[in-house]
């Protein structure tokens, strides 16, 4: 014996059915965009727009030019901090001592709380040690000098970037005129 055809059921079921497939649908499309919103927001897959909005704006760096008299500073006038970016382990230190034979005065080795640097040695300097800056640019080849408009003390901040290659222990008198000469596109400092 067969069940009678009940049209109603027929239709109810072919309504759950169709709702079945339209709620899945939109649940499966509302979970894979959850996933991909995830991974953008951690920053695992990079925005497929681009946003100038909300980037972080590049700091600005001075290079500043050196006096028009400069003449290279005395080493044991000189004081300054040490501070490790590259994850090789006791580079300030040794870095630090290095100076500390020369006759610098090196107040703290450290590491780095910024970003690690690119180039090989930054030496940030207030207003008051610009010549400094520049004199112990010969005893780190490749170096750059950033001025800080913050700094109003008499120490230098020396930090050690990814192209590091080791402290020029005894530079030539033709390294140390090299190294006062300014840097292009330097500003001047008044």
């Amino acid at each position: 014996m067969s069940t009678p055809y009940d049209p109603r059921a027929e239709y109810r079921k072919r309504i759950q059915q169709r709702q079945t497939v339209i709620f899945g649908s939109i649940s499966a499309v509302m979970a894979f965009l959850f996933v991909f919103g995830s991974l953008i927001w951690v920053g695992i897959i990079p925005a497929p727009f681009d946003r100038e909005f909300s980037k972080k704006a590049e700091p600005v760096h001075i290079v500043p030019c050196p006096p028009n008299d400069i003449q290279a500073r005395d080493l044991t006038t000189i004081t300054a901090r040490v501070y490790n970016s590259t994850s090789v382990s006791g580079q300030a230190g040794a870095v630090g001592q290095d100076l500390t034979t020369l006759g610098v005065t090196v107040a703290e080795t450290s590491n780095w709380r910024g970003a690690p640097l690119p180039e090989a040695t930054r030496i940030i300097t207030g207003k008051n040690n610009i010549d400094a800056a520049y004199t112990l640019r010969a005893y780190f080849p490749g170096s750059t000098i950033h001025f800080d408009e913050t700094n109003t003390s008499d120490l230098l901040d020396i930090v050690i970037g990814k192209k590091f290659n080791g402290t020029n222990i005894g530079p030539s008198e033709e390294d140390l005129t090299s190294a006062l000469e300014p840097i292009k596109d330097c500003t001047s400092i008044n």
